[in-house]
């Protein structure tokens, strides 16, 4: 189009240059005449000859003025329909609006997106193809967006003459025209199918929720179904070996439990934060005893939920070897719970004041059922476990990636 008003320019240029018109015919006409002066065989006055000579000369002018003008208005047809497959034709709707919200122009495009004739959007308020309940939405948009500058979006509804609802996505920018006024170019896409979609698939999700939080409810009540029961074992138990035995499955089965418990409280279903899931399982292992109490040292870790109960078994299986051999006789004493960031991970570190290792303990020579299966639950996360004696008692320090790509 802006070649087509470029040639028109030029062409008015050609046909307003009276002078260089004036050369073109003379030069075509002695093409024509050849270069001998005009002669009908008679004596005829010199004006008469010039007289002649100039209506040729017009009329060769007046005949390359038709064919520029044929020239040019075929050039202005193909650039109509140009336009037409461009503006008409296109996969969007486009609405031009002026200052007061009243549709002046509409492709073909918008007309069929709102099952209309095209004549019957002009001329008409932008806001009566609008869903009543989105008018606020469209005033509060053209109220910010006044002023010539960036393309805008905004995503609104509105209707058909039959009711149907559509799903609208509006993309507007401001020009000024040449006499001050303000003129909106929308360019309207039907968004419908996607926002269907994208509802559908939020209806999905909470339906998922919804579930996986009844089966972490219905898995923790069965938990703690079983760990009444064994600690109804553990009350009649005969031995006190049996008894200890009893509650060390028991602390197994709630560290599990109140990872279930946790899920239901926290709104992501990827990761937990670990120092409170560690404190809620040493909590009720060391309330097991009057004598002993629990120190905390925790930072705020978030981890992978897949790999929580693997965790909350260590810390169970370590607190539960605190509890058993670093304080006979009745000794008070104190456990304490470390949790720190590392560069590659987290640190958890279990120590006590009591008694400390025996003579010449060794990993794994000297480990029993509980320090084996914390070796096997550590090495299924990629970790490393080291236990030493502290002169005031025994530290066990457990070192293990965070990241996804370190989980097993």
């Amino acid at each position: 189009m802006a070649a087509v008003i470029r040639r028109l320019a030029m062409t008015d240029k050609k046909l307003g240059d009276a002078s260089g018109l004036r050369a073109l015919a003379e030069s075509k006409f002695r093409e024509r005449e050849g270069s001998a002066d005009f002669d009908d065989g008679r004596l005829e006055p010199d004006e008469v000859k010039r007289t002649l000579h100039e209506l040729r000369v017009h009329q060769i002018e007046l005949e390359m003025q038709n064919e520029e003008l044929r020239r040019t208005h075929s050039e202005l047809d193909g650039a109509r329909a140009r336009w037409f497959d461009l503006y008409d034709l296109a996969p969007v709707g486009f609405v031009e609006l002026d200052g007061q919200g009243t549709v002046t122009e509409a492709n073909l495009a918008a007309a069929i997106m709102l099952g209309l004739g095209r004549g019957a959007m002009v001329a008409r308020p932008f806001s009566c193809f609008v869903l009543p309940e989105d008018k606020d939405i469209l005033y509060l948009y053209r109220k910010k967006f006044s002023d010539p500058g960036s393309p805008s979006d905004c995503e609104l509804r509105m209707v058909k003459p039959d009711g149907t609802i559509l799903r609208v996505r509006m993309t507007t920018s401001i020009s000024r025209n040449s006499d001050g006024s303000i003129s909106w170019r929308v360019a309207l896409s039907d968004i419908t199918e996607r926002k269907n979609a994208e509802e559908g698939l939020r209806k999905a999700l909470d339906e998922n929720r919804n579930l996986l939080l009844e089966l972490q409810h219905r898995t923790k009540n069965s938990l703690n179904l079983i760990h009444s029961m064994i600690d109804l074992s553990s009350m009649a138990a005969s031995t006190p070996e049996v008894k200890d035995s009893l509650d060390e499955l028991g602390a197994r089965v709630r560290a599990v439990s109140e990872l279930y418990g946790l899920l239901q409280s926290v709104t992501s279903y990827k990761t937990l934060q670990l120092d409170e899931y560690c404190i809620r399982i040493a909590e009720p292992i060391v309330g097991l005893s009057w004598m002993i109490s629990l120190a905390v040292e925790a930072e705020s870790i978030e981890m992978p939920v897949k790999n929580a109960a693997t965790i909350g078994l260590i810390v169970t299986e370590l607190m539960m070897n605190a509890m058993k051999y670093a304080f006979p006789d009745e000794r008070h004493g104190v456990i304490t719970l470390a949790i720190r960031k590392t560069a590659v991970g987290a640190l958890l570190e279990i120590r006590d004041d009591g008694i400390g290792l025996p003579d010449g303990f060794a990993l794994p020579d000297d480990a029993g059922l509980g320090l084996n299966l914390v070796r096997e639950l550590i090495g299924q996360i990629g970790g490393s476990f080291m236990m030493e004696g502290t002169g005031t008692g025994t530290r066990c320090t457990v070192e293990f990636p965070i990241a996804d790509h370190g989980m097993a």
